[in-house]
């Protein structure tokens, strides 16, 4: 499974360089940290984690946030990945659904 270090420095709009050096990492390591051919110690991955105010297993990608879907059409409910959200469909006939505020256990 791949970490999600590169995403989330995406969704902060900073480049690697930027990143790296406000991180206090050298951008080759951080570079390869993204990639995958390097992984982090512990310390490292709790101190990006803190950095991006995010949890060290969602960061490795090992926890994926679910939520409540409901079908505006049929009124069926289901979970999904809030990335899939905009490419759902309950069934063939259904084009519409309500993606909820609250996370789905």
């Amino acid at each position: 499974m791949q970490n999600r270090l590169r995403e989330v420095r995406y969704r902060t709009n900073l480049t690697l360089s930027s990143a790296s050096r406000l991180l206090g990492i050298n951008s080759d390591t951080l570079a390869k940290y993204e990639r995958g051919e390097r992984e982090p110690r512990l310390k490292t991955w709790q101190k990006l984690a803190n950095f991006w105010k995010v949890s060290v297993p969602y960061l490795q990608g090992l926890d994926q946030e679910w939520y409540q879907a409901e079908c505006l059409e049929c009124g069926k409910v289901f979970r999904i990945l809030s990335k899939e959200a905009d490419e759902v469909n309950c069934c063939p006939f259904c084009k519409k659904f309500y993606l909820s505020i609250s996370k789905a256990n």
